[in-house]
């Protein structure tokens, strides 16, 4: 159901990110091969789009581990409005 998704994305694959990364050091590559659907029709975009997700990239980025992450295959306009800028590199 719908709350089994929420708690995927917000809760499951963030821990799953975490926890790779705590095993990883600087210089180190962490390759994220998921992809997500998306406020564009469904369409597949990057996972960093939640938060949650978003952030333990971060933080494993702050520690100078490379992630590499799938650009989605959906065919989504990353510059898309329904994104609200969350694609916005500026």
């Amino acid at each position: 159901g719908t709350g089994d998704q929420t708690s995927f994305w917000s809760a499951h694959v963030p821990r799953a990110i975490d926890l790779a990364a705590s095993r990883l050091s600087s210089g180190d590559v962490l390759i994220l091969e998921l992809q997500a659907p998306g406020p564009d029709e469904g369409r597949f975009m990057p996972i960093e789009y939640y938060r949650a997700i978003y952030d333990v990239i971060r933080a494993a980025t702050n520690r100078g581990i490379i992630v590499v992450e799938a650009g989605a295959n959906g065919g989504s306009n990353l510059d898309n409005p329904v994104y609200n800028g969350a694609f916005d590199l500026s």
